[in-house]
């Protein structure tokens, strides 16, 4: 299973599930290097950070946000 961190705070990460449930998760059980944004994956119980899913994941947001934000698109004035 995948979970993408929405939110970190002191004892929990709250992640959402690749079926996009929100779920706490112990810190406890999760790696010490972990930031919001983070993909990780759950293995036999185990906590696992996905480095590779997270810069896909970074890359593609960041590629719609450059699509939404686009400076080259015309501006359409309001009247």
């Amino acid at each position: 299973m995948e979970y993408y961190v929405e939110k970190l705070d002191a004892d929990a990460a709250v992640c959402m599930s690749e079926s996009g449930e929100i779920c706490r998760i112990s810190r406890e059980k999760l790696p010490d290097d972990l930031v919001e944004g983070c993909v990780l994956r759950e293995e036999n119980g185990a906590y696992l950070l996905d480095l590779a899913r997270t810069e896909a994941r970074k890359s593609a947001l960041l590629a719609l946000q450059d699509s939404l934000f686009d400076e080259e698109a015309p501006v359409e004035e309001s009247q």
